[in-house]
């Protein structure tokens, strides 16, 4: 086997190893600071709704909390039943999306969008002499 190739797959090799440490601290990391968020909902709780501590060297963290689920109402129309009274109308509408979908087609491109979620946890802000 080639040399370069070996030693290549050496350096994978010792990479994926300090991934794999890496990946356990993340993980450690992750549960400490649930575990400050659960305390700290029960401080909170206990303690005049605090919502922040902080260390003397100036760390401090802020406690973020869940943004809990909500009712709404939304509008829901009945498709089966406006088609079956609406019959040539529907005849219309997909005719009519469908020469708006052609036209559109040399106008449309690809975008990745993130839609992200939100879950409570604890904001750690470092010193700034730390960063």
């Amino acid at each position: 086997m080639n040399n370069e190739l070996v030693i290549k797959l050496e350096q994978i090799a010792e990479l994926e190893s300090k991934l794999i440490m890496i990946k356990i601290v993340e993980k450690q990391i992750k549960d400490a600071k649930e575990e400050l968020r659960q305390q700290m909902i029960l401080h909170k709780n206990m303690l005049e709704n605090e919502k922040t501590l902080f260390l003397p060297n100036g760390t401090k963290a802020t406690l973020v909390e869940d943004t809990p689920e909500s009712e709404i109402e939304v509008e829901v129309l009945n498709t089966d039943a406006w088609g079956e009274k609406n019959t040539n109308l529907v005849a219309e509408k997909q005719d009519l999306m469908k020469r708006i979908e052609e036209s559109q087609k040399d106008y449309t491109t690809i975008e990745k969008q993130i839609k992200n979620g939100r879950k409570g946890y604890v904001r750690i802000t470092l010193p700034k002499e730390v960063k």
